[in-house]
This record gives C-alpha cells, structure tokens and sequence, in this order.
C-alpha cells in the first residue's frame, strides 16, 4: 500500500501560517490565570509555573502593568517548579480591565507550564511562547448545567504590547450586558488582561486584535459541569489562534475515565465534520459554531475546513471511575510531535493523596514503525501501544505513571499531553510540539487510498482505486500549481492512466479527494 506524502489541507494550512511558528518552547510568554472558585471556600488558591529546559538557565517573571518581578534559575533536564508568591493572580469578574497579565522572559529556550491548585478546583495549561500566539482567535468555553451565577463560562485576554486594540463579538449574553453578536472594542496596554463572563456558553466567541498586535487567549469557565450535573470544578486552558486550526485530530478518550467530551469549533462557513471514514458528516457547522459529543473509543476527526479541538475530562458523578471533575485540553493536530519533552505529574492536586486516590497518565500517538524508539526516562514501551482503529499504521498507548517529573522521548516524534484524576479533582496539559515536516511520517493514511504506480513514471502514470470509497477530483499539477490533468472521479477498483511522455523530468503533485478530505502526492517523471 503507498503512503499519501503530502496532505492537501496541510498546504494549504502552512501557506496560511508560514510567518506563524509552532515550536512551543521558547524565551518569552505571556499568560493570565482565570477566576476560580469563590475565595471564600476551600482555603487560598496556589500558583505555579514549571519550566523544562534541555540547559541551565535564568529569568525574570513579571506582572509588567504593575512592575512587579520575580528573578527565577532553573537546572537543565528537569521540571523546574517556581512558585509564585501568595497572592491572587486573577480579576473577580467581568469586563474589567486589569493588571493581572505576566510575562517570562528566560535565557535558554524552554517550555512553560503553569498551575492553578485549589482544593477539588485544579487547573494546568501549557503556555504557548510569543512566536506561536496570534492576533485572532475563536474562544472554547464550558456551561455550567446549573446556569449558576456562581459558576459563569470564561474567557481571558492577556495584552503583550501597549495600545493594544482589541475587537470582541461574544456569542452569548456577558455579564455586562454585552448581547451577543454584537462586536465592543476595548485597548490594553502591554501585562493588563480582560475577563469575559457568562451565563451562556461563551465558545465561538470571536476576540481579535484589530492593529496587529499579539494576544494571549485563555478559555473555560470559572466552575463548569461536563458529561453529567452533579459536580463541577474550575476550567482553564490556553487556547490557539485561528490560524493554527487544522484538518486531522486524533481523539483518544482519557483513560480512568469511561468516556470524555470532545468539543469542535469552526473557523470557516459550511464546515464538514467526519469521524474516520464515514462518508456521512458528523455534523456541518459555520464559523463560530460548535458541534460537541461524547466518545468512548479513540477516532479520527477530519474536517474539510481549519477547526479548534478541546477535550473535556467528565465530572465525578459520571466518569465512571468516580476520579476526577472537568478539566480542559487544547488538543494539537496530527501533525504536532514533540522529540524531547519534560512530563510533571502533580503530587499535590486534592488535600490528601494518602487517603484519596490519584492516577496518572500520559497518552501517545505516533506511527507504528516508531513506537520502538519512543522511551520515558530511557525505558522503551512499546508493548504499552494499540493499534489504532482502522488506522493500522498507526498506534496510540495511555500510560499510567508514577508522581514526580520525568523526560519523554521520541527521535521520530510524538503527539502527547498528560493528566491526572482524583476525588473530584484533575489536572490536563499538552506536551510539547514543534514545526511540523510535511512528509508520510505526519499524514493520516486512510484505507482508502490509491495504488499509484510506476515510481517513478517514465511514460504511463496508472492510479487505481483498491479502496471502498470512490476517488473525486483526480488532477496532475506542476510545482507552480499549473493543472495538466484532470478526471472527476475514480471508482472503486477502476484504473486511470495518464501518459506523461511529453512532460519535463521533474517532480509534479498527483491530487485527489476521498470522503472530502484532499490529498496529494509527489510524482516523479524520468526520461
């Protein structure tokens, strides 16, 4: 069988983003925390940051619309803990604005994650570095089943230049009155931050920076329910811009858990959603919308336009396990691996882990030629790898662990992000992830593919379809994009052949659809 070595929708994704960058480690990040639970219950809220460097290094965090700052070193290889003086880091409220943002500046290129502990409210995210946030985003936010004035949908901007202006169409009711639909402008200078409340679902929401200059995004909820009524708990994670959404997700249900909830938002109109290959959508959506279900069973989400994905940890009452309460992870597309990272696995996230018990994990996806190099503190487990349904090539594991901090490796990459469960309480974060290369190596291949062949093609290029699915608008293209053939649809086991006789040597790109995901693949014509 070949392998599709280049997908059309990740083309078109990268020409959209080319100034964008997806290393997630990097010198400078800005970053918010959200209001939690109301200060009056379970006890003072604890903040957090951990650093992974692959060297030693120094820094400063600073809250730059106040002048505080912090002086901070961390060791090469570990996750350096740091944590911050008491105080509280958040605005209680709406459509205020603050001078709660923070800013770390580092001296070697590091990941950042940060923590918000609060007993059964806990809270993780990742931090994305200046280079990888954007101008534009599309929020995810959690409802509150009770509709609870205590427990409003959230989101929060945080400002990294001054005269920042900033445009906001929220997509229900804020706190302050602010109708939906309806866009309202506000300017922060470099540190301030804006929180936005409701008592409505507040993803799809559209927050933008109408000069230009960069924002740091961050969504959930002050306390939400997820999967079932009966508990609820703080809801916090950053989230990317628009122009990091993308077409292919593997969504790998959380282990300890019986089910999680997966939550779609488009960025464009007329959005098809498709759960591996069915040929029915899942659901059509336009931008701003939002398609949620749950999922028991690892799937593929396609989608014929850019999409947001989270994943959602389910309250207590109904996960089946009675461990943990909502949580939220962005989740990275298929194509975002990391080779080195650091995991932390929380050792304090409820009051007494003596008592209540706590699991942790980290799931993975990568190829299956790759899940022999793919080691944690040096040991391999690659027996702890499944196959993927109907995606033999490749393999997903969720992995139980110890507490304490540890180093994940993969010289081939992998996709992966850690959590953890306790009584009614969680903690969820991606992993890091880098550029992605545009090779077989980061492509979905899909049971229905093509049998392309010779390879390379001296005179007749012949394409059957030995899948299930028939094959629609099949073409030959130059390097320029220049089409040279074209056919409009291939059925199952028929045969197309294009005499290339006349064509320069070179490389030239063979597109087609299946299930309405596009795909393309090099062709090299010889003399």
């Amino acid at each position: 069988m070949k392998k599709v070595t280049l997908l059309l929708l990740l083309l078109a994704y990268f020409q959209n983003v080319s100034a964008q960058s997806y290393q997630t480690f990097g010198k400078e990040f800005w970053f918010g925390y959200m209001e939690n639970l109301d200060l009056l219950f379970n006890g003072d809220p604890e903040f957090s940051i951990y650093i992974f460097s692959k060297e030693d290094g120094n820094g400063t965090l600073s809250a730059p619309a106040t002048g505080l700052t912090i002086p901070l070193s961390y060791q090469a290889n570990v996750m350096q803990k740091i944590e911050l003086p008491n105080a509280i880091y958040y605005d209680e409220g709406s459509e205020d604005i603050e001078n709660y943002g923070l800013k770390l500046n580092i001296s070697t290129d590091a990941q950042l994650f940060v923590y918000h502990y609060r007993i059964f409210f806990s809270e993780s995210s990742m931090i994305l570095p200046i280079d990888a946030i954007g101008t534009e985003y599309r929020v995810a936010a959690v409802l509150d089943f009770n509709n609870s004035s205590m427990s409003p949908a959230s989101f929060l901007i945080v400002a990294t230049e001054d005269e920042t202006e900033i445009e906001i169409t929220p997509s229900g009711l804020t706190i302050g009155l602010r109708p939906a639909g309806i866009p309202f402008n506000i300017t922060l200078n470099a540190g301030q931050s804006y929180q936005v409340q409701s008592l409505e679902d507040l993803s799809g929401s559209l927050v933008k920076s109408t000069n230009n200059k960069k924002l740091a995004l961050f969504g959930g909820a002050k306390q939400g329910n997820v999967g079932c009524v009966q508990s609820d708990s703080h809801i916090y994670d950053q989230l990317l811009p628009v122009n990091n959404a993308a077409n292919t997700y593997p969504l790998i249900p959380f282990a300890g858990q019986s089910f999680s909830v997966f939550k779609i938002i488009a960025t464009e109109d007329n959005t098809k959603l498709y759960l591996n290959n069915e040929t029915i959508p899942l659901s059509e959506i336009n931008s701003g919308e939002f398609h949620e279900f749950e999922l028991s069973s690892p799937k593929i989400l396609n989608s014929d336009k850019p999409v947001h994905v989270v994943q959602l940890t389910v309250s207590s009452s109904c996960s089946g396990s009675g461990l943990g309460d909502p949580n939220m992870l962005t989740l990275a597309p298929i194509q975002m691996r990391t080779k080195e990272t650091g995991i932390y696995n929380f050792d304090r996230f409820i009051p007494d882990p003596d008592v209540m018990e706590v699991r942790r994990f980290v799931t993975l996806f990568t190829e299956t030629e790759n899940i022999d190099n793919v080691e944690i503190d040096g040991q391999g487990i690659s027996g702890a790898f499944s196959s993927f349904p109907e995606y033999p090539n490749y393999q997903y594991a969720r992995i139980e662990l110890d507490t304490g901090a540890m180093i994940l490796e993969s010289p081939e990459g992998v996709l992966a992000y850690a959590y953890g469960l306790g009584a009614y309480d969680a903690y969820t974060y991606h992993l890091a992830y880098e550029s992605p290369t545009i090779s077989s190596s980061n492509q979905i291949v899909l049971n229905n593919d093509l049998l392309i062949w010779p390879k390379p093609s001296q005179n007749m290029l012949n394409i059957k379809n030995q899948g299930n699915l028939k094959a629609e608008s099949l073409s030959l293209c130059d390097l320029s994009g220049q089409q040279i053939f074209k056919q409009q649809s291939l059925n199952q086991g028929q045969i197309l052949s294009w005499d290339l006789t006349a064509l320069p040597s070179g490389i030239y790109l063979f597109q087609y659809q299946i299930n309405h995901v596009p795909f393309s693949e090099k062709v090299v014509k010889v003399d």
